[in-house]
């Protein structure tokens, strides 16, 4: 929370961000953050579908006070070395989010700068792509995980910006034994099991399958990573 909250007063105005009465710390976190504004989050544990009925309809709230709506996951950073020139010159309604997957052998850092100063490995991950940042102004609706498979969606009435991207980095595999932890976390958590099936144990088992515990053990021990603010986004690693 620390990370997100120090990256994205760099470029954003205001920061809300929805907490489930959260009791380790964190609620006291964002409350310290000038930009950013609490509220509490009406469901308990993983509700995909609430949670897609709230980004499809809650960023209209932007409307007619704001430029931009960027709608990440905490563990998610929206990266472009000038961000703000990016979306200033983007000839679209929509800008696209090319995404990574970070990786790391060790625990979370634990720094006071950016993360991506700190944690620059990972690799390239197209089911990671996403169009999360939009003018509020558009019709927009996307469909569960607000991942990118193929154009279709997110769909939207504006247009797709095809000036240069963001990176989106996912910062959540720090090592075997965390990625385990917060898999088992995850599908505890989830309200609907079929949404969750990526982080089952037959899933965490399977070295093929991204974001598996098998999958960041056989990544670390290939030394497939890479430092991804020198890669070429054109290339895609399965």
């Amino acid at each position: 929370m620390p990370y997100f909250l120090r990256h994205y007063s760099t470029l954003a105005s205001q920061i809300i961000i929805w907490d489930e009465q959260s009791t380790d710390g964190t609620r006291e976190i964002i409350q310290s953050c000038p930009k950013a504004q609490l509220r509490d989050w009406p469901c308990k544990g993983l509700d995909d579908d609430r949670f897609l009925e709230a980004v499809n309809n809650w960023y209209k709230m932007a409307r007619g006070s704001a430029d931009w709506v960027m709608w990440p996951d905490i563990d998610e950073i929206l990266y472009h070395p000038n961000p703000l020139q990016v979306l200033a010159s983007a000839n679209g309604d929509m800008v696209h989010a090319t995404g990574y997957a970070m990786i790391s052998k060790g625990n979370p850092p634990s720094g006071e700068g950016q993360i991506y100063d700190e944690l620059r490995t990972g690799c390239r991950q197209n089911n990671y792509d996403k169009w999360i940042i939009w003018r509020p102004g558009v019709e927009i609706q996307h469909t569960a995980g607000r991942h990118t498979y193929g154009w279709q969606w997110p769909r939207c009435n504006g247009r797709r910006s095809t000036k240069p991207n963001f990176k989106l980095l996912h910062y959540h595999y720090f090592g075997v034994d965390y990625t385990r932890q917060r898999n088992k976390r995850n599908y505890d958590r989830a309200c609907n099991k079929r949404y969750a099936w990526n982080y089952s144990d037959g899933h965490n088992n399977n070295p093929k399958q991204n974001g598996s515990v098998a999958w960041v053990k056989a990544m670390l021990e290939s030394g497939c990573t890479f430092d991804v603010f020198q890669h070429d986004s054109s290339v895609v690693h399965h």
